[in-house]
């Protein structure tokens, strides 16, 4: 029983499969080649089918953010920035996808424009040059373009229009009067006003020197305490403009929610 069924007596008894028979005529060459262009017609419109539903996917985003975001005052304008995050995301993924389409897309290109066009509309002396780049492309596939490539095709096409009507949305909300109006109101920070007194009194010197480390990894946002009468005017050109500069930085990163005016 053990000598019946060893791995010698099994590898001979099993036939070898033969290669399937090569189109002998001309008639089966071209039936051939007609079930093969169609299977590449329906790998290139499956890719092409998902990069639409990214781009879908992309358009999606960018409509719902906006809603929130201009839909109520009080929502913060964080939600712009992180939606270009998505579409960001989504524009890696569909840059992925369109190497592949490329790849059966020149396939189909090359089968027709080398065999359909000859036989619809024959010019000069055909050539074989289209089989045998076809062939190559059968026996070691491989991407066409690379990847950077790829992501500078789709966002010049399609994304860079989401990228700019996203921007100009954000601009639009942080410089509204009333978005501007509560992040241009800075209280001092109490924590940071503590660890001035502290210094002072153990350094004993008169001018204050903050722990300003300290006060970023307690997770307090720095206040710069505001001068005269701009504190209620919005767009002042007075001061310095580090000072300005910094003032809306700080007022930026802050929600809303943690303002009291």
């Amino acid at each position: 029983m053990s000598a019946e069924l060893s791995p010698l007596t099994l590898e001979t008894e099993i036939p070898e499969r033969q290669t399937p028979p090569l189109p002998q005529t001309p008639q089966e060459t071209i039936n051939a080649i007609i079930h093969y262009y169609r299977g590449e017609i329906g790998r290139m419109a499956g890719w092409r089918d998902r990069i639409d539903r990214t781009s879908n996917w992309a358009i999606t985003v960018v409509a719902a953010m906006l809603s929130v975001s201009l839909s109520t005052p009080s929502s913060h304008h964080g939600v712009l920035l992180f939606a270009m995050l998505l579409i960001s995301l989504l524009l890696l993924i569909e840059a992925r996808r369109y190497r592949f389409f490329d790849v059966y897309r020149a396939r189909v290109r090359q089968m027709e424009r080398g065999y359909f066009a000859q036989i619809l509309c024959p010019e000069g002396t055909p050539s074989f040059r289209w089989s045998v780049s076809v062939a190559k492309s059968l026996r070691q596939p491989a991407f066409l373009m690379g990847y950077r490539e790829a992501l500078c095709r789709r966002l010049q096409r399609n994304y860079c229009w989401m990228y700019l009507i996203l921007l100009l949305a954000w601009a639009l909300k942080i410089s509204s009067p009333e978005d501007f109006e509560h992040r241009r109101a800075l209280r001092p920070c109490p924590f940071l006003g503590r660890c001035c007194r502290e210094r002072r009194s153990r350094s004993g010197a008169g001018r204050c020197r903050c722990d300003w480390r300290r006060a970023l990894l307690c997770g307090r946002a720095l206040r710069f305490p505001p001068q005269g009468d701009r504190r209620r005017r919005i767009g002042s050109w007075r001061g310095s403009c580090l000072r300005r500069c910094v003032r809306r930085c700080a007022a930026l990163l802050m929600p809303p929610s943690e303002i009291l005016i």
